[in-house]
């Protein structure tokens, strides 16, 4: 199936559609500069097919590009982060501590045999 994600600001959300059908969505409140992602839910019919990923992407990307922040209070889009640490800049430093995410940016320590 293929869909398009538009941005329903007057709903707070972000749509994944196709014609008129919604495959699903992600909802958000703006605080100053974070963006609150709160929840995301798929039509049961098209889980597994990616949607819920191409909306927390669109969403994280439209964040980067705005300068906010982002918060995640949905748990699927804090799994989405964890499976993509690169991102995880996004979340402000001194809130990562509220969602359980490292205060700093942290290097992975080089393989013991590299190790001179």
């Amino acid at each position: 199936m293929e869909f398009r994600i538009v941005h329903d600001q007057a709903a707070h959300r972000f749509r994944a559609v196709n014609g008129q059908l919604e495959a699903g969505y992600i909802e958000y409140r703006q605080r100053g500069d974070d963006l609150a992602l709160t929840h995301t839910v798929v039509d049961p019919l098209l889980e597994g097919r990616g949607v819920g990923s191409a909306l927390v992407a669109h969403a994280l990307g439209e964040a980067r590009q705005q300068g906010w922040g982002v918060l995640p209070y949905c748990p699927f889009v804090f799994a989405y982060l964890l499976k993509h640490p690169g991102l995880i800049d996004m979340v402000p430093p001194q809130r990562r501590a509220d969602f359980g995410l490292p205060a700093v940016e942290q290097t992975p320590a080089p393989p013991a045999s590299q190790v001179a």
